[in-house]
């Protein structure tokens, strides 16, 4: 997990794991404040959405059409 540590000139620093590190919060979920927590998980549906798109692509860009 995720933990907002603080938030400064539109940075938030963020600990995870005993380290911080800088994500700018507009890469964030609006809203969010310090001492929030964030949960990261995986969505295999939307990675298996994405590579069918660039699957798509790849083909329509290499065929013999």
């Amino acid at each position: 997990m995720w933990v907002i540590d603080r938030i400064e000139n539109g940075i938030a620093v963020i600990e995870f794991n005993g380290s911080t590190f800088d994500v700018p919060v507009s890469s964030l979920p609006d809203g969010i404040k310090e001492g929030m927590v964030l949960s990261i998980c995986i969505d295999k549906d939307a990675e298996n959405k994405k590579r069918q798109q660039a699957r798509s692509l790849m083909d329509s860009m290499f065929s013999d059409e």
